[in-house]
């Protein structure tokens, strides 16, 4: 979510204080990264800590997928107490140094302190300085933007959390309905019935737009006829040149995806993960196509997007691979 931002960090506690809204969640007993080019921030990214018994592996194997979207500097951010933040931050910078990209600053935050570590000026007290996150400037800005993340990982992730209750009840007769719909239009050759399908599909992708735009419910009508639709991998391949990665396509795709059951949820998470890679926001992408593979795991293009996801490929290589 780099890209709703446009304020400078000029100190170590706005550097801080961003972290949250990049990763969309407040990180406890994590390591996080930002990663730089130019002086601008490519993206966030944050993995948990202790690290395993092969500490340098792991962080070795981080500063990989890291460096495979070429930046030029990186600023490591431990939230956690001393030990095993220490560790961590010191095994990553040095794979960081290993393969040639600077480490900007090394901090780390514990119960609203925070320290330069491996800093011998006065500066960096040993006991470090006070931290609010709250009364920065990076979270007045935020607060304009109207984003708030998450407490945690885990609350993060209840956001993709299956609708339940009279919602789910009503979606589950919107699916009935739909696919009598899909049976009742499939008249004529294969051919004309695709092509019907995909017009429909096309039609139902714009009211998306349209609707989120607005802050509109899609109603569950055509909701569920654009599930019904996605699970036909020939139509479905017309969602994807619609994703570009905006915060909008993140709103959709989420919304769908938690409004899909079992049976259709496949397509719209795979379509989130896009989305969500091509935002910066990798733990969204990670939590969608893992929701995929519960339930299509031997799916090739969720296949394709999980190895993308895990070895950090590029937002845009991923896409030129799908028009491919």
């Amino acid at each position: 979510m780099t890209n709703a931002f446009r304020i400078n960090l000029k100190k170590p506690a706005d550097v801080a204080a961003v972290v949250p809204y990049l990763l969309g969640f407040h990180p406890h007993d994590q390591l996080a990264i930002l990663a730089l080019h130019s002086g601008r921030i490519l993206f966030a990214a944050a993995t948990p800590v202790p690290f395993s018994a092969d500490a340098a592996d792991d962080a070795a194997s981080i500063a990989i997928r890291i460096a495979a979207h070429d930046p030029d500097r990186v600023i490591l951010i431990g939230y956690g107490p001393d030990e095993p933040i220490a560790t961590a931050v010191n095994h990553t910078q040095e794979a960081f140094n290993a393969l040639g990209v600077a480490v900007l600053a090394t901090l780390r935050v514990h119960d609203s302190r925070i320290w330069h570590l491996g800093c011998d000026a006065p500066v960096c007290q040993t006991d470090g300085v006070p931290f609010d996150s709250s009364t920065t400037a990076v979270a007045a800005h935020a607060t304009f933007l109207g984003l708030a993340p998450a407490d945690n990982i885990d609350t993060f992730a209840a956001r993709l959390a299956p609708i339940t209750g009279p919602d789910r009840e009503a979606m589950r007769k919107a699916l009935i309905a739909a696919h009598q719909h899909l049976a009742d239009i499939a008249t004529g050759t294969e051919e004309e019935i695709e092509a019907r399908f995909q017009g429909l599909a096309e039609d139902l992708i714009d009211e998306t737009l349209t609707t989120y735009q607005q802050d509109h419910h899609f109603p569950d009508d055509r909701a569920a006829l654009l599930l019904a639709l996605l699970t036909d991998p020939q139509t479905s391949d017309v969602a994807i040149p619609t994703v570009e990665g905006d915060e909008l396509d993140v709103r959709i795709w989420t919304d769908l995806t938690r409004r899909a059951d079992d049976p259709h949820v496949a397509a719209p998470a795979t379509l989130l993960a896009l989305a969500a890679m091509q935002n910066g926001n990798g733990l969204l992408a990670r939590l969608a196509i893992e929701r995929a593979q519960e339930v299509d795991p031997d799916d090739p293009l969720i296949q394709a997007m999980a190895h993308a996801i895990a070895r950090g490929v590029d937002p845009t290589d991923i896409r030129r691979r799908l028009r491919e």
